[in-house]
């Protein structure tokens, strides 16, 4: 079934060829974006110890809670799906996809390709799960003044995001860490950059418990 779905989505994707490449730089570049985004958000947050208003729910109702649920089963569709186009769009076969219950859980998307095209399109394979997330975000975050419970799409996004856009093995974001600093030709620097990002938490996490 899982390779059926894919399969089907890679036919859609080859017949419009045009509007999915499109997609893909659309979702890539915003991808791309998502981890100095996300790192930015996670030292707002040590600095300041505190979150705005629009990235927390509003769950009164259960309703409220089912529109969660069915948000962030939307985004994570989206994200694998995100993957599938671009594996379609490099005339990569064989495509399955899946739910992982074992390690980190989650979709994910499999498919038979060599070392040589997968260091092309790292990148944008990774990137454009997380730019798809962000997509959903930044499209339904202006929703917070005229409806809750579309607002509630863009914070289930927002909190995929940070899960996943953290520069960290096994996830996205690290995937896209460590490929934008080969194809940059800085992978000498990545790990003092990395350490320097911790420590720059460390410092603010320890200067706020100072002031207070």
């Amino acid at each position: 079934m899982s390779v059926l779905f894919a399969e089907a989505i890679v036919k859609i994707c080859r017949s419009n060829k045009k509007t999915f490449k499109s997609y893909e730089l659309v979702v890539s570049g915003l991808g791309v974006l998502s981890v100095p985004f996300v790192l930015a958000c996670i030292t707002l947050f040590f600095a300041f110890g505190s979150l705005p208003f629009l990235l927390i729910p509003s769950l009164n109702d259960p309703s409220a809670f089912i529109f969660l649920i069915a948000s962030i089963i939307l985004g994570l569709t989206l994200h694998e799906f995100s993957h599938i186009v671009v594996l379609a769009n490099w005339g990569v076969k064989d495509i399955s996809i899946g739910i992982s219950i074992s390690g980190i859980w989650g979709g994910f998307v499999r498919a038979d390709i060599n070392k040589e095209t997968y260091s092309k399109i790292q990148l944008p394979f990774y990137s454009s799960g997380l730019g798809s997330n962000l997509l959903l975000f930044l499209l339904f975050l202006p929703f917070v003044n005229f409806s809750p419970y579309l607002h509630i799409i863009s914070i289930a996004n927002f909190w995929l995001l940070i899960i996943n856009a953290i520069p960290a093995p096994l996830l996205d974001g690290g995937k896209i860490f460590e490929a934008t600093f080969r194809y940059m030709n800085l992978e000498k620097y990545m790990e003092a950059i990395s350490i320097g990002i911790l420590l720059l938490w460390f410092i603010i996490i320890i200067l706020r418990f100072l002031i207070s």
